[in-house]
């Protein structure tokens, strides 16, 4: 009788842990989505300073601070003279997990440019920290460089968040492109 009190007792604590976890999870998605679709429209306006503020820490530190960061923006936007981003938004949310002191996530991050009558479309993959109970986020693009820079840049990830591989095709939008999409992982 009395361990299966205690089996009780485990279960019930066991399922309402998951229980919780599910629902602070399901309330973190709008605030990710809400942060992501901030920093895109910041960077669609081309204002880099508030770009910059949604951007990891670390990646900000390499290059010299928001402020350096926000000029090396700029420049780079400037030297792609003859692209333009017709199309630039965040798709699904792909994870959502606790880790140590700090929520992280991973979001597609959908895109289509236009280049000298070309159109390139491309699903990249944005990782999401936060380290105030998800009330705010910084992201990287997990995509960029190779697997170790990312994980040099962002050795905090938990490293049971796979990162799925970038998708990227020239001569279809990004409607054509996402009809035959899935996400894919490295082995």
């Amino acid at each position: 009788m009395m361990k299966h009190i205690f089996q009780t007792c485990i279960f019930a604590f066991l399922f309402s842990s998951i229980s919780n976890a599910q629902e602070d999870s399901a309330s973190i998605s709008p605030r990710i989505r809400s942060a992501a679709d901030s920093m895109l429209s910041a960077f669609r306006q081309k204002d880099f300073r508030t770009f910059a503020r949604f951007n990891n820490e670390k990646l900000l530190d390499m290059l010299g601070g928001a402020e350096n960061f926000a000029t090396f923006m700029d420049q780079q936007m400037k030297s792609m003279e003859g692209i333009e981003f017709t199309v630039i938004r965040t798709g699904r949310i792909i994870r959502v997990t606790p880790y140590k002191d700090t929520w992280q996530c991973i979001l597609e991050q959908q895109t289509q440019i236009s280049a000298q009558g070309t159109v390139v479309s491309s699903v990249t993959h944005l990782v999401g920290v936060s380290a105030n109970r998800g009330y705010s986020w910084r992201f990287i693009d997990a995509n960029q460089g190779s697997p170790e820079q990312f994980r040099d840049i962002m050795p905090e990830l938990n490293p049971a968040m796979l990162v799925p591989r970038k998708k990227q095709v020239s001569g279809q939008t990004l409607e054509e492109m996402l009809a035959g999409y899935q996400t894919t992982y490295s082995p």
